[in-house]
């Protein structure tokens, strides 16, 4: 399968690690947390094992943190109890990951965090058997017609029907998956005449 130059995706193990508020020592320094400065170097060494090309233009960054349930949320027959929460509520907000995950990929992925112009997140529990992780794809904002297909559709990393009606959830389509329907929309038309 040949390499796609407009979109990067690579995975980083392990349960995402939101960002946290750095600290002050009395006498001024400046520090993060261990725990954040061990997860952006995952990220790093994930990102350089995939072989991110360094982007200068705008990009979409999609993540999907999915974080391991805890044992509390299984029934010892097996199964998810009634009243374990439907999403990872209490493991960091989505802009916290974000910002951690765009902070590590500074000069790997793109030369600063503020080429980053469109950003989707999307924090769940691991399916029975499935790892925990970052899930993160890069876009170049204006890819070609066939790329828009394959960026539409990693965005559309969605529940199927039974898990939407299991969680009783009714999802509006992102901002950003609008916009792809649209672009499509206007490539379509360009076929028709063209």
């Amino acid at each position: 399968m040949d390499a796609d130059p407009y979109q990067s995706e690579f995975v980083v193990p392990g349960d995402p690690v939101p960002q946290s508020r750095p600290r002050v020592t009395r006498s001024g320094h400046v520090y993060y947390a261990s725990r954040i400065v061990q997860y952006r170097r995952a990220v790093e060494a994930a990102a350089r094992a995939s072989g991110l090309p360094l982007r200068e233009g705008p990009v979409w960054l999609g993540i999907e943190a999915v974080f391991q349930r805890p044992k509390s949320h299984i029934r010892t027959k097996g199964g998810i109890r009634p009243d374990a929460p439907a999403f990872p509520y209490s493991r960091g907000d989505a802009t916290n990951i974000a910002k951690g995950i765009e902070d590590a990929l500074n000069q790997i992925a793109w030369a600063d965090d503020s080429q980053v112009v469109e950003l989707t997140v999307r924090r769940r529990w691991a399916k029975p058997g499935e790892d925990a992780g970052a899930y993160i794809t890069i876009c170049d904002i204006e890819p070609t017609p066939d790329v828009i297909e394959k960026r539409r559709n990693t965005i559309s990393r969605q529940w199927t029907v039974a898990e939407r009606e299991a969680r009783d959830v009714n999802r509006r389509p992102s901002v950003q998956e609008r916009r792809m329907i649209n672009y499509r929309d206007i490539f379509d038309a360009e076929d028709d005449y063209g």
